[in-house]
């Protein structure tokens, strides 16, 4: 499963669109789809993700 595999899970356990996840971390759809792509999303997003609930385990 990729890192975008699990966003994408964990964002509708938490009944949350992608959207949603990129108002609450301060990132805009077009640069959280592009991190995405490049499976850097973990390392650079960790901290706000932790911020809003996400368990990160690295």
């Amino acid at each position: 499963m990729t890192t975008s595999d699990m966003i994408r899970e964990l964002c509708e356990k938490m009944n949350i669109s992608l959207v949603e996840l990129c108002r609450r971390i301060g990132q805009t759809p077009k640069n959280l789809g592009h991190l995405m792509q490049l499976q850097k999303f973990i390392g650079a997003m960790s901290n706000n993700l932790e911020w809003i609930g996400f368990v990160v385990l690295l």
